[in-house]
């Protein structure tokens, strides 16, 4: 795998987290404590609060991924497996108790969280080996768990916050 693919496909990176940069940086404090969605696992609305959160609990599990990735020197993740599969996780449960674990935080310990963690993903990330990173099938040859843990999933909880709050020029 050439170097230059694995820079452009962390470029894709940095873009989708810049762009929900842009979107957090537009919303008030009392728009974070606003619903974005319906209840879901028998919840309250979620909140843009929660999509933060919910964001960051799941980049944590990547950042577990890719820092195992990267100590062990292991082989490649098979190109199509995500990190719920690889790390086992119930999907349901886990949103489930990320959402209940967060919801004492304030806006601002979320926000911040979400920044750390995101940061210490993207090193772990640079840090692969591109076999360890690309030659998937997803955007940019980035393997799926990479693809949907740092692009597809940002990107659609980024829109949901674009339309609960009519930032259309922000898409």
């Amino acid at each position: 795998m050439d170097d230059a693919v694995k820079t452009a496909a962390l470029a894709l990176i940095d873009k989708e987290r810049s762009r929900l940069e842009q979107v957090l940086g537009r919303l008030s404090a009392d728009d974070f404590g606003r619903p974005v969605f319906d209840a879901e696992w028998g919840t309250e609305p979620w909140t843009a609060k929660d999509l933060v959160g919910h964001l960051s609990g799941w980049k944590v599990q990547t950042l577990a991924l890719a820092e195992r990735q990267r100590s062990n020197h292991a082989s490649p993740i098979p190109a199509d497996r995500m990190v719920y599969q690889e790390l086992g996780i119930d999907v349901e449960a886990f949103n489930r108790d990320e959402y209940l674990a967060r919801r004492a935080l304030t806006v601002s310990q979320i926000v911040e969280e979400h920044r750390k963690v995101h940061d210490r993903l993207r090193v772990a990330l640079g840090a692969l080996a591109p076999d360890q990173l690309l030659g998937g099938p997803g955007v940019g040859e980035l393997r799926q768990w990479v693809t949907m843990a740092l692009l597809i999933h940002p990107r659609t909880h980024r829109l949901h916050l674009i339309d609960a709050f009519d930032l259309t020029a922000a898409r």
